[in-house]
């Protein structure tokens, strides 16, 4: 029971603290990771295994760590949805980086964007050029 109470325990502290190092070394929705930012995400959730599991390769100890990741991720959204402090917190504030088409370049460097991942995301929303977006 000890060993299922550590793996728990190592599990929710290197889940929040890949939210944390997320949160201060930048963020982008899903939609807008470049191949870069996949694979360093693929690396770091394979880098970080044995922190969460240790020595124990078992079924039960992945399900343990399966298991305390789901119920973290709910509490955390749960806290985010609830309060709205807490969620600007983790998820921080929306950055305006386009207005009445002309680009806020010092939010685009504040947010880690390029303007070629700029304009990729306009022409996804199909809009041709950046003039066009309000």
């Amino acid at each position: 029971m000890t060993e299922s109470l550590l793996v728990i325990f190592k599990t929710i502290s290197v889940y929040f603290f890949i939210i944390v190092a997320i949160r201060i070394f930048g963020k982008k929705e899903i939609s807008q990771l470049s191949v870069i930012d996949f694979v360093f995400i693929l690396l770091i959730s394979n880098s970080v295994q044995n922190a969460m599991v240790g020595s124990d390769s078992s079924l039960q100890g992945g399900l343990i760590a399966a298991s305390s990741l789901f119920i973290a991720n709910y509490g955390l959204k749960f806290l985010t949805t609830r309060y709205k402090i807490f969620n600007k917190i983790v998820q921080g504030e929306p950055i305006l980086l386009i207005y009445n088409g002309i680009v806020k370049q010092s939010n685009l460097n504040k947010a880690g964007i390029t303007n070629e991942e700029l304009n990729a995301v306009i022409r996804e929303h199909g809009v041709g050029k950046i003039e066009q977006v309000n």
